[in-house]
């Protein structure tokens, strides 16, 4: 993992060492793959922090309108008096109302009500406890939860229930951090997939062209710095976003430079031997003697 950090020293120096990469081990590039999805993920999670602690307040709001009911026979039954809820806020929508309905047998959502117009279909996040069931859902998804009425037996059960998932600050920030970080690595890989496609299209100026795997070596190891720059960046000033096109054509050309300055190189070490008079003999010692010393450097 030395030999990492070096290179990517080095390479801020001159991007030829980047070749290097070719010879670095898949572990060490998993671990700067951890690394960067960690610190992108810390960035995903401030960026929605607010809206999480909306929602929290949204959820918490909500509990003093709930009415008083139960469930008998499986029903729910408001009680005498007390009026249906409808409550609506910016993230979070709960409804308890016993004349509501579900008629859809295929495990989706079609309500029969008599107010139609008092459901928001584009709030995020949806709790609806009506007749004969408990349905919970987010806008977007097609995956529609459905419970048991008993769940939540009655009001005080609901309330005590919502309560106590909202005191789990530390579990749910947990839980939303990890959940970041699992979607920032899945993107970072892609990212590295296409910058390893595109960067094909430098094969065609390589005597001998680079396979996808290689490519993907490079493109992690040229893109750790700017990536910990953008996302450094982003910590201070979360509206800072860089586009992944724009990204994925500079880390290609970071890989150019890389090409092009390693070539240069080692014309330049063959220039300086042709202005020599040397047997074959002593060009083979010098020869053998740039090589040393440019390991040593590496190294």
């Amino acid at each position: 993992m030395k030999f990492v950090v070096l290179l990517l020293k080095r390479g801020l120096e001159n991007p030829r060492f980047y070749i290097e990469a070719l010879h670095i081990k898949w572990r060490y590039l998993f671990v700067l793959s951890c690394l960067i999805s960690a610190l992108i993920g810390l960035n995903y999670q401030i960026e929605i922090q607010p809206v999480v602690q909306n929602l929290k307040d949204n959820i918490l709001s909500s509990t003093e309108y709930i009415p008083h009911y139960q469930v008998e026979n499986g029903e729910l039954k408001l009680e005498d008096k007390e009026k249906a809820l409808y409550y609506h806020s910016e993230y979070f929508q709960l409804i308890v109302d016993d004349q509501v309905q579900n008629k859809d047998i295929h495990g989706g959502i079609q309500l029969q009500t008599k107010n139609p117009n008092q459901i928001d279909p584009s709030t995020l996040i949806n709790l609806f406890i009506i007749k004969d069931q408990m349905i919970l859902y987010t806008k977007g998804s097609p995956q529609i939860f459905t419970m048991n009425l008993k769940t939540f037996s009655n009001e005080e059960v609901l309330k005590d229930q919502i309560l106590a998932i909202s005191n789990q600050s530390l579990a749910i920030t947990i839980i939303i951090y990890f959940a970041c970080m699992m979607i920032a690595f899945l993107t970072y890989w892609y990212l590295m997939l296409l910058t390893g496609l595109f960067a094909g299209l430098l094969n065609v100026k390589l005597n001998m062209p680079l396979p996808l795997l290689a490519r993907m070596k490079m493109s992690i190891i040229t893109s750790f710095v700017p990536l910990l720059m953008i996302q450094i960046i982003r910590f201070f000033i979360p509206s800072f976003h860089v586009n992944y096109y724009l990204f994925i054509a500079l880390i290609i050309f970071l890989i150019y430079l890389s090409f092009k300055n390693h070539t240069q190189h080692l014309h330049n070490i063959v220039k300086d031997l042709q202005t020599k008079d040397l047997t074959f003999e002593e060009f083979k010692n010098l020869v053998d003697h740039r090589l040393k010393k440019e390991e040593d450097n590496q190294k």
